[in-house]
């Protein structure tokens, strides 16, 4: 953003040089289209946060990244498209097209998110890419509360056979995620390791039959 000087040329010889603009017009004023950020919740899952925008009805949409460390550099439109990778922690997307005011936006962590951690977060809207909120590669800071607590997974049975039918119970799942009135869709992939299991993606895994989803409300 930053004020300019908008100035036209009255001569009548010709307006070839910058030197024959010598009459202001006015001044225009250029204001980022995201102005603030603030932290609204955590989950073991996501964060969310509300970005004020001056924007409205320009048909785009506003994204978020996250990264626990400073990068090396002040990260652009495309790096928060991408999930600040491979440095970042997760990203998301509002839901609806951006409207003047605040816009909630949750943030989808490939890990769990921590409890008491400090992160660092960064915004843009999608029709100003290189208008990056905030203009720093500090990043907004923020801290999630204490008390979030990972989900468990139990299996049964613990061991294979081939065509084994297998039972997985799920507990501390956030209370989000348990829908009154609504299946609540479970995907499963298997990994020999946490790492492994971090780069998996949710479109490639199996979805399963939800016997119980748990109590609407509460952490099942």
């Amino acid at each position: 953003g930053g004020s300019f000087k908008v100035c036209y040329c009255a001569s009548l010889d010709g307006c070839n040089s910058m030197e024959a603009y010598t009459h202001e017009a006015g001044i225009l004023e250029v204001l980022d289209p995201l102005s603030n950020m603030n932290f609204l919740g955590a989950t073991s899952a996501s964060v969310s946060v509300a970005v004020t925008s001056r924007l409205n009805g320009a048909g785009s949409t506003i994204r978020c990244a996250i990264a626990e460390f400073e990068p090396a550099y002040m990260p652009n439109g495309a790096d928060i498209q991408n999930g600040l990778d491979p440095g970042g922690l997760g990203k998301g997307e509002a839901e609806g097209t951006t409207r003047e005011g605040d816009n909630v936006v949750e943030i989808f962590f490939s890990t769990f998110v921590k409890a008491n951690q400090q992160y660092r977060v960064w915004c843009v809207e999608t029709s100003a890419q290189s208008f990056i909120l905030p203009p720093s590669p500090s990043g907004a800071i923020i801290r999630t509360p204490e008390g979030l607590r990972d989900p468990t997974l139990r299996v049964f049975p613990g061991f294979l056979w081939p065509k084994a039918l297998f039972y997985a119970q799920l507990s501390n799942v956030y209370s989000e995620a348990v829908k009154l009135g609504e299946t609540t869709e479970v995907k499963v992939m298997t990994g020999s390791s946490p790492y492994m299991c971090n780069q998996m993606s949710y479109m490639d895994a199996v979805l399963m039959e939800v016997v119980d989803s748990g109590t609407p409300g509460l952490s099942n």
